[in-house]
């Protein structure tokens, strides 16, 4: 990776074989100080993609960004309890995501959890 001519990588889970290879295409992008922000092509007229997606920027340092279909998919309706809320550019992210995010910080950084629910 070190003599790629770009600096950001943009793999899609449903391309490269799902979330857990994303996350460890990610990691192995950020060693080399690469960004990763998800692509999100084929899967998107469900959701599912940008909910892989949203998985990994998550847990990634080097993962600032998603990219995101403004505009939905038919299968949106019917795969989505909770389609994603995209505001001022931001996508909204749901409560339980937030403080699964906030344990993993916690546990990376040796410290203590600031609920006491994380497993």
């Amino acid at each position: 990776m070190a003599n790629l001519p770009f600096d950001i990588i943009q793999p899609d889970a449903a391309g490269v074989g799902g979330i857990s290879e994303l996350k460890r295409i990610a990691d192995m992008a950020g060693a080399w100080n690469l960004r990763c922000v998800p692509h999100i092509g084929c899967s998107s007229g469900t959701g599912i993609g940008i909910h892989a997606g949203l998985q990994v920027i998550l847990s990634c340092d080097n993962a600032p960004l998603i990219e995101f279909d403004a505009y939905g998919g038919l299968g949106w309706e019917g795969f989505l309890v909770n389609p994603p809320v995209v505001t001022d550019g931001r996508v909204q992210i749901p409560a339980r995501f937030q403080e699964a995010n906030a344990c993993q910080e916690a546990s990376r950084r040796g410290g203590k959890p600031l609920r006491n629910d994380c497993s």
